[in-house]
């Protein structure tokens, strides 16, 4: 592997790179110069607003592409789709359609919902339609599917909706759910008992939401609680106030020691392993959250996870999407940032090499016509900067030091300054930086 200099020998070189030379107040335009340019295409700009993974390992993303025109930004609405593990994804235009949840039953079914209205996929997401489903202006629509492929959506203003026909017709349940004030989760065990929380209080149906009741003893400050249940039918709920369980179809509950002093989110997998997601770390659970285990920590905030059969581990947020193989111990970058480019480079052959600010490097070896991620082995960090240090080897400066890949491959590792800010690189011949 090439030797990387340390920068500390390379003080006085860059000192008088710096300062020594002529220097000219006055800016000479050269005789003849006629600049013209012409916006070439990047890695767009893409929020992912949710995750979802089908019984046969595709991952579903709904993605709002951000375009720029001359004078403004505008989304355009996606569902992106991967069957290799991440490695490759095929783009399905939603037009105007906002998709803000996903949900899957168990024949592969694939539902986005939106504001308005619910599409479905009968064939993983190769064609759509809308479904006959006009609850009107509601608020977010959640879709949910229980264990039965009976589905629910539930609204903050609409209250829930019922299908038992995989969304050909629709029953709205819960008056006096609504009647109690704003939904703000909702949950199915695998008894086909509904608990929801409005209002501050949690309530439970065992009739499908014929009739509801509220429960007593309920952890207190449940206005921003987030529901979750396992398929031992143990329920999670996570507040301002901490992390609670019960085991008993919410009769009682205990106190398990929370992650961290504010928990997001909370979600449970198919292995059962619940997830809370506070902000810039991702906490794992094993043994129902009597213990926890930090498996990410990001400058940038954390909003869904999801993980499939062979318990790979995907997570979302403002910078992308991140994958993990081997339980959280390492993450490598997807893609879909949030983030514009902070730095090119261009080596002799003509590849180019863009740094996004999150969400890794990408290359362009066709003049900047297309992309391709080019993450391997880099961890879900800040990219500053790029340098080339030979003809084969490339450099990044990042949030925890400087990082080295060959050129013709992605293939990653630290080449040192760990924990420190790299901000700017400065490569000279010899191999030194």
């Amino acid at each position: 592997m090439t030797r990387i200099a340390g920068i500390w020998r390379l003080a006085p070189l860059i000192a008088g790179l710096l300062l020594g030379g002529c220097m000219s107040d006055v800016t000479v335009q050269p005789e003849g110069a006629n600049l013209l340019w012409n916006r070439v295409a990047y890695p767009a700009r893409q929020r992912v607003n949710c995750v979802a993974i089908d019984p046969e390992g595709r991952i579903f993303l709904g993605v709002s592409d951000y375009e720029e025109s001359e004078f403004l930004s505008f989304a355009r609405y996606a569902i992106y789709i991967s069957s290799d593990n991440g490695e490759t994804w095929a783009k399905k235009p939603f037009g105007p359609f906002d998709i803000t949840s996903l949900a899957i039953d168990s024949e592969g079914r694939v539902f986005a919902a939106g504001y308005y209205s619910i599409k479905r996929s009968p064939d993983h997401g190769e064609s759509w339609e809308t479904l006959d489903f006009h609850p009107g202006y509601s608020g977010e629509l959640f879709p949910l599917v229980d264990s039965g492929d009976n589905i629910y959506i539930w609204t903050s203003m609409k209250g829930i909706y019922f299908s038992g026909d995989h969304g050909n017709g629709w029953t709205q349940i819960g008056d006096s759910i609504l009647a109690a004030g704003e939904l703000t989760s909702f949950a199915v065990n695998s008894k086909g008992c509904l608990f929801a929380i409005a209002a501050g209080k949690l309530y439970r149906s065992r009739d499908r939401g014929g009739s509801w009741t509220e429960l007593p003893n309920v952890p207190s400050g449940m206005r921003f609680g987030q529901l979750a249940i396992d398929s031992s039918d143990r329920i999670f709920i996570s507040n301002h106030s901490g992390f609670y369980r019960s085991t008993d179809d919410g009769e009682t509950w205990t106190a398990p020691e929370p992650p961290d002093h504010y928990v997001d989110r909370i979600s449970i997998d198919g292995r059962d392993r619940l997830y809370a997601l506070c902000a810039l770390s991702l906490y794992v659970s094993d043994d129902g959250g009597d213990s926890w285990a930090l498996i990410m920590s990001l400058q940038n905030w954390l909003n869904y996870v999801a993980s499939n059969a062979a318990g790979d581990i995907f997570a979302a947020g403002t910078w992308g999407v991140s994958r993990s193989t081997d339980g959280g111990a390492n993450w490598e970058m997807l893609g879909f940032s949030d983030y514009e480019p902070v730095d090119i480079e261009v080596d002799r052959n003509g590849f180019f090499y863009i740094g996004l600010a999150c969400g890794g490097v990408y290359r362009s070896i066709d003049s900047l016509e297309s992309w391709e991620r080019f993450n391997k082995g880099l961890p879900d960090v800040r990219v500053y900067c790029l340098a080339s240090a030979n003809e084969s080897m490339l450099i990044a400066g990042t949030s925890n030091g400087m990082y080295i890949s060959p050129k013709d491959r992605p293939a990653w590792s630290l080449a040192g300054l760990a924990g420190y800010d790299a901000q700017r690189l400065f490569a000279f011949t010899g191999d030194s930086v």
